[in-house]
């Protein structure tokens, strides 16, 4: 296993498990995490969690996709009922590799060679290029260290592409427009372009999606952020790593404080709510005139 490095730059052969335990240097994850709550932030980090078999089958398709991950243990069973598929699954784990049962396996087979009949992504995916890269800068600002991943980095003609490999449930680009909301994905984008540039890598990167859809046809979109989204999710950023470096500097990780909290309901309930009371009326007027 390679450590991790004191020197800032992209540095290869640094495993998963010694990237995400690293507790001196912010991911984009964290960020995300941290601006949620950051009491939650310091524990997960210092608590990781077990593997979880929900994300296997991501792993194992960027594993396909990419060509780099941790290796795959091909289950020879449909079910994890039995002690001797426990054992096995169990054993993987033990061993920092991925587990998957065959036929979740040729799935992923199929997502692999059907991302590759997508033109725009075959492009990208089959440029010169690295996979799974780790990358390290410190904010001139606050002198926090910070830490990225990029799933692929193509070298295209004029421009270096980072690439971040999606296997979701749709990928129509409506949906995953939300997803990017909801997952945190529009703070990677500037988090990743931040590191590129901080290394001396380029000084206008690109940053591009490839979603893929999990069931057949295997459906694939290559999708960015808009300029406005991409500042969005900057300034999130910014505000994640001057959060990180005061709660640092002060030890002090807080939760949802003491207090007493007023709650405000989203935009959307109060025009909800008139709809649902219009429809209460007209029903108590139908009862009333029977």
């Amino acid at each position: 296993m390679t450590p991790i490095p004191s020197d800032d730059g992209l540095h290869p052969n640094i495993t998963d498990i010694n990237y995400h335990a690293d507790l001196e240097s912010l991911s984009s994850t964290g960020a995300k995490s941290l601006l949620d709550c950051p009491a939650k932030f310091d524990y997960g980090r210092r608590n990781p969690s077990k593997p979880k078999q929900e994300y296997d089958f991501g792993h194992v398709t960027h594993k396909l996709v990419l060509g780099e991950g941790a290796d795959i243990v091909i289950v020879p069973f449909e079910e994890w009922r039995t002690n001797e598929a426990k054992a096995m699954r169990d054993q993987a784990y033990a061993e920092h590799k991925i587990p998957i049962k065959p036929s979740q396996y040729a799935i992923a087979q199929q997502m692999a060679a059907a991302v590759l009949e997508h033109p725009l992504a075959a492009k990208l995916l089959q440029a010169p290029g690295y996979s799974e890269l780790s990358g390290y800068w410190h904010d001139p600002l606050t002198g926090v260290r910070c830490r990225y991943r990029p799933d692929r980095l193509a070298e295209l003609p004029g421009r270096i592409v980072c690439v971040d490999y999606k296997s979701t449930k749709d990928a129509n680009p409506v949906q995953f427009a939300k997803a990017s909301i909801d997952y945190g994905y529009i703070q990677s984008d500037p988090w990743y372009r931040a590191g590129l540039e901080a290394n001396g890598i380029t000084d206008d990167p690109a940053f591009i999606f490839i979603a893929q859809e999990k069931t057949a046809p295997y459906l694939v979109s290559v999708l960015q952020h808009d300029p406005d989204d991409v500042q969005r999710g900057r300034e999130l950023n910014r505000a994640a790593i001057d959060l990180y470096a005061h709660c640092r500097d002060t030890n002090h990780w807080p939760g949802y404080g003491d207090g007493l909290h007023t709650m405000r309901m989203p935009g959307w309930h109060a025009p909800q709510h008139e709809s649902r009371m219009e429809a209460i009326t007209r029903m108590s007027e139908i009862a009333t005139a029977a």
